[in-house]
């Protein structure tokens, strides 16, 4: 949990998914935050997603719904 009442609901390399789920908790007007980190000789981002602890439950049954209509596409 961040400082600010935000706890991490979701961490991926996956550059499609972070935004996926980002949109969908914008739709769902969720507050949070949402961060990248590399380190300098990397070329890979890693991508946090953050919610405010009351929205956990809500933030995670998007990201669920996301995963399991992306598996059922491949």
């Amino acid at each position: 949990m961040t400082e600010d009442g935000y706890a991490s609901i979701y961490t991926t390399y996956d550059k499609s998914m972070a935004v996926s789920l980002i949109s969908a908790l914008r739709e769902n007007k969720i507050k949070m935050i949402y961060r990248t980190s590399t380190e300098t000789s990397s070329d890979d981002v890693l991508y946090e997603v953050c919610v405010l602890e009351m929205e956990i439950d809500k933030a995670h049954n998007i990201l669920f719904g996301l995963k399991l209509s992306n598996q059922e596409q491949t």
